[in-house]
Order: C-alpha cells, then sequence, then structure tokens
C-alpha cells in the first residue's frame, strides 16, 4: 500500500489505501511516542473514503450466463493485490513474465548487465500493465490481461522509430470492396507481436530491470535484471522493428505495397487480386469469393502463422468483427457493410 505520512515532534500519522470490494478505504494511523508520564499510545481508525478516491480503480460491464455483472478492472500489479481476484491476477502475472522469458527477456545479474552497457547506456526501467479484456461482441469476459513493456522514456539512443498504419480511408476502400464484390475475409491478430522480431541493428546489449514485484536475485543474492533480446512493447524502436518482419512475411507472398495507401499490399496471382492491410499486429485480408480465393486464404493464414510460431488467431469471413477501432456488420444479400466509428 501506498503510505503518505507526516512527521512532526510528537506524532507520526500514516494514511494506508486500501482497496475492498465495496471501494476504497484509508486506514489512519496516529502514533504518539512515549513522554513523561505516559507511554507510548497508537491507535487505528478505518473510514470509507469519498467517491473522487474510488475513481482511482474503475468497475468494468461485463456479461455472463446469469446476466450483466461488473468487477474491479486494475492497472498495475499493486492494484490487482487489492482486488477480490488478486491470486489469478498474480498467476496471469507470473504466467506473462514466464512466456516474455522464453521470447526476448534473459534474467543476468546487474553486475554482468553494467559491464556490457555501452557509453551513455542505462539498465531502462519497466513496466507492469493490467487490464480485464472483455469480448467486444458479447461483452463476455476473455481474460484477465498483463502485458510487461520497458520504459520507453527511459530509452536512449537515435534507431528508427517511424512506423506505418492503415489509413480511416485505406479501411473504407478495403471495405467497400469487399462489400461490392462479396469478397472473403480474414481478420488476424498476432499474439504477443513484438518479441517475435528482431532488433534491426543486431546485437543491442539492452538490459532492463525486472518487473515491480516480481523482482529475482541469484544464488549469491545478489539483484538481476533482463537482458531484453528482442523487441519488447515500450522501447522506441520496437514498432519499426515489428513493422519490417511482419512486411518481410507478406512480401514473402508475392506481393506488392500500394504506393497511394500506407499499410496496403496487393497479391496477384492467376487472375485473382488479394488485399492485405496493416495496423501494427492486426491483419485484414480480403480475396475473391471462388475456390482458388478459398484455397489462397488457407494458404495466407498458414504461412503467416508458420512464421510467427502458430501464434495467429484467425476469424474466417466473420459477418461481425472489430478491425481498427472500426466494428463491421455485413450483410451479403445487400452488398453494404455497416461501419460505426
Amino acid at each position: 500500500p501506498e503510505i503518505f505520512a507526516a512527521e512532526s515532534e510528537r506524532s507520526v500519522m500514516a494514511v494506508e489505501h486500501i482497496l475492498t470490494p465495496d471501494g476504497l478505504t484509508s486506514e489512519f494511523t496516529l502514533r504518539i511516542p512515549a513522554g513523561p508520564g505516559a507511554d507510548g499510545v497508537s491507535c487505528v481508525q478505518t473510514d470509507a473514503v469519498d467517491g473522487a478516491l474510488c475513481m482511482a480503480v474503475e468497475y468494468i460491464e461485463l456479461n455472463g450466463p446469469q446476466g450483466a455483472y461488473r468487477m474491479l478492472n486494475p492497472q498495475t500489479p499493486h492494484q490487482c493485490s487489492k482486488t477480490p481476484e488478486a491470486l489469478e491476477w498474480d498467476r496471469a502475472i507470473t504466467s506473462h513474465i514466464a512466456k516474455l522469458e522464453t521470447e526476448c527477456l534473459r534474467p543476468v545479474s546487474a553486475a554482468e548487465a553494467r559491464s556490457q552497457l555501452a557509453d551513455g547506456q542505462t539498465i531502462i526501467g519497466s513496466l507492469m500493465k493490467t487490464r480485464v479484456k472483455k469480448d467486444s461482441n458479447d461483452g463476455s469476459l476473455v481474460k484477465l490481461q498483463a502485458r510487461g513493456v520497458m520504459d520507453g522514456p527511459t530509452w536512449k539512443g537515435d534507431e528508427p522509430r517511424i512506423t506505418h498504419v492503415l489509413s480511416p480511408e485505406a479501411k473504407r476502400i478495403i471495405l467497400a470492396e469487399a462489400a461490392v464484390e462479396q469478397r472473403i475475409v480474414l481478420i488476424g491478430d498476432v499474439s504477443n507481436a513484438y518479441p517475435k522480431s528482431e532488433w534491426l541493428q543486431g546485437d543491442k546489449n539492452v538490459f532492463m530491470r525486472m518487473f515491480k514485484g516480481y523482482e529475482r536475485t541469484d544464488e549469491d543474492g545478489n539483484p538481476m535484471v533482463y537482458e531484453v533480446t528482442n523487441p519488447l512493447f515500450g522501447a522506441p524502436p520496437a514498432g519499426n522493428c515489428w513493422e519490417a518482419s511482419l512486411n518481410a512475411t507478406i512480401d514473402a507472398l508475392g506481393a506488392t505495397k500500394s504506393l497511394a495507401l500506407s499499410s496496403v499490399f496487393h497479391v496477384r496471382t492467376d487472375g485473382l487480386t488479394t488485399r492485405i492491410g496493416t495496423i501494427v499486429d492486426d491483419m485484414i485480408v480480403t480475396l475473391e469469393r471462388s475456390t482458388a480465393g478459398r484455397d489462397l486464404a488457407t494458404f495466407i493464414m498458414s504461412h503467416v502463422s508458420e512464421a510467427y510460431g502458430g501464434e495467429v488467431r484467425w476469424d474466417y469471413d466473420p459477418t461481425t468483427f472489430s478491425f481498427g477501432g472500426v466494428q463491421v456488420v455485413r450483410d451479403v444479400p445487400r452488398c453494404a457493410v455497416t461501419m460505426k466509428i
């Protein structure tokens, strides 16, 4: 808990904010030290906090088998530890850290890290972000999501940081063409994408502190940090590294990049024209509705999934979907799409 203390000659007042299922409470502790003719006195009183402070942790509305309900939506591990789902949050965070350690984080001693840092480099900070993830269509609980990131503002370097995304105009063009021609639509999402790419400048010797509350020491009790072997979200060049990786994967399909529309690719094979649009780790692919188009769709999904270790979630020809902040409902008989931005 965060402690805010105000000291005087005779007393110390400590305020501890505690999160409960009913909201936040504050525990006030007044300690008066021993003096002439009096023993030390300690008094603890717990009171509810006003509504403004309760807004520090918001609720999220969800739908379940028994109907609508709500739960706390903590944003940090500290907040997670004070919720009724504290154990579940701890498991989610621990599992996520274990996955990162298989993909892009290698525990090393702090002394080893400092010995490999170049002049001007420092061990970068880390952040663990959490949220309750719900299904955008039916409002059901998907999972308790943890995401370990790098504290970007502490990065030092001049590596390329520019990334490109699908423009609103390009989204409308791709979706309008799909509606008029009744094309097959694929929606793809690469899970934990950035670590699946590589630093563009080779070995970076990037080191990051372990996540607060989940630090470790070596056998001799010395503090450990992480060597960041692959790009991690929060590192300023990470987006550029991932974009280069995804573009190379799409290029391997024989695609050509649009000169007019950012992050749009065309694949032309055997008289078929396939459109591909990308927004970071999300993809939309539209193909001709034919046997050849269905075969090509299967090949594209297999190719991209294989490139990223099978960790790509595909939605094949959905009638309702969300892409790039746009909710789309397809009406095939009327050859129309409805977009809600």
